[in-house]
């Protein structure tokens, strides 16, 4: 008797296993389908720029040795944003965030709490990736010493799921740049750093001085997962990109990058 009933038990637990399984890859299904949505829906906003055709340059001889006539050569973000449809859509919408070679590409919303959108798309309506967000006690205008955006930490590398590929010195080398792009102005994001930390770590905090934003960077930098050559005195503001980790509990993963202005086109 007994070992009928351990036959029972054991082909239960098998069903049991393989429902689990098919759940579990209908749930993963369902994500990758949302995503694809997000991105397509992302798309509709985003126009990809070729990239620019720099002047020639002309004859040695007639090359001018006067440095006060040398004219700095425009630089321009990669994409162009449709800020204003997005704000008929979504009167949220404070920016953009795009990296070359990367799933990142999305607008940043922002409203008086950091809970409105994490698990809402553009629309409102339900999302599990939900949507980038930058903390609601930043400036609008990413104007602070540090602004902190958040993104969900997707398996399919979609939102931010990629991060914390930059714990591999090989993939900072290979994608040192990410784009902002605002209503009112263009930046480029010179990657600076990159560390594992708690959701309560200090290095969260938006009040920065100019003494305490020295000791932030000094304390990213020198944690960072990997090496930079980047300067550090063209370093006078910063975009931290944050997502969850799943290493253990409460763990984040943090983004740090220099704020460079751009020309606008």
């Amino acid at each position: 008797m007994s070992k009928v009933i351990r036959t029972v038990v054991t082909i239960f637990a098998i069903g049991l296993f393989i429902f689990s399984g098919f759940q579990l890859l209908e749930i993963f299904a369902g994500y990758r389908r949302e995503s694809q949505q997000t991105h397509q829906e992302a798309e509709a906003y985003v126009q990809t720029l070729p990239k620019p055709t720099l002047p020639s340059r002309p004859p040695a001889e007639s090359q001018s040795t006067d440095p006060s006539e040398s004219q700095p050569v425009p630089e321009y973000a990669p994409i162009q944003v449709d800020f204003e449809s997005l704000l008929e859509d979504n009167p949220h919408v404070i920016g953009w965030i795009y990296g070359p070679d990367s799933p990142i590409s999305y607008p940043i919303v922002q409203t008086e709490n950091n809970t409105d959108y994490l698990r809402a798309g553009l629309d409102g309506s339900y999302r599990h990736g939900g949507t980038i967000f930058l903390d609601f006690r930043c400036s609008g205008d990413f104007s602070d010493l540090n602004s902190i955006v958040y993104g969900h930490n997707l398996l399919d590398d979609t939102m931010f799921g990629t991060l914390e590929d930059y714990k591999s010195q090989g993939y900072y080398s290979a994608h040192r740049t990410l784009y902002l792009l605002t209503p009112q102005a263009d930046y480029r994001l010179e990657v600076i750093a990159g560390l594992s930390l708690d959701a309560r770590d200090a290095l969260y905090r938006t009040d920065h001085t100019e003494e305490t934003y020295r000791e932030f960077l000094d304390q990213v930098l020198a944690a960072s997962d990997f090496q930079t050559d980047f300067p550090r005195e063209e370093i006078v503001r910063t975009v931290s990109l944050s997502t969850c980790s799943y290493s253990s509990d409460d763990a984040r993963y943090l983004l740090v990058a220099a704020l460079i202005p751009l020309d606008k086109p």
